[in-house]
């Protein structure tokens, strides 16, 4: 599941990061990172406020991850760019619902 999350930030396609993720008011994606960039933190929940967030963040062109790298089954790292601000970050996949889709993911600063 991380590849396939990554590949879809990578292309900054909404749609494929929405289908990462289960189709729950219980999904839950945070991302402690913008903070050291000068942003404050996203706390995300709902599949629905997912596929928004999402969707926002590349059609306004303010997020991006370069040199990714996937680290193991769970975990990926890469430069992420929130408005031309980069960051070391870390996304891990905390948990899968039953349908091997994710349930929390969570971004932290490396």
């Amino acid at each position: 599941m991380i590849k396939r999350i990554i590949n879809a930030i990578k292309a900054r396609d909404y749609e494929a990061v929405t289908q990462c993720f289960e189709d729950s008011e219980k999904v839950c994606y945070i991302d402690y990172c913008p903070i050291n960039v000068g942003y404050d933190n996203f706390f995300i929940y709902g599949s629905r406020a997912v596929e928004m967030f999402f969707r926002d963040k590349f059609f306004n062109g303010s997020f991006c991850i370069e040199q990714e790298r996937i680290e193991d089954e769970n975990s990926a790292t890469f430069f992420g760019c929130y408005n031309n601000k980069y960051y070391f970050g870390r996304l891990t996949v905390e948990e899968l619902g039953e349908n091997g889709l994710i349930k929390k993911a969570v971004v932290r600063p490396e």
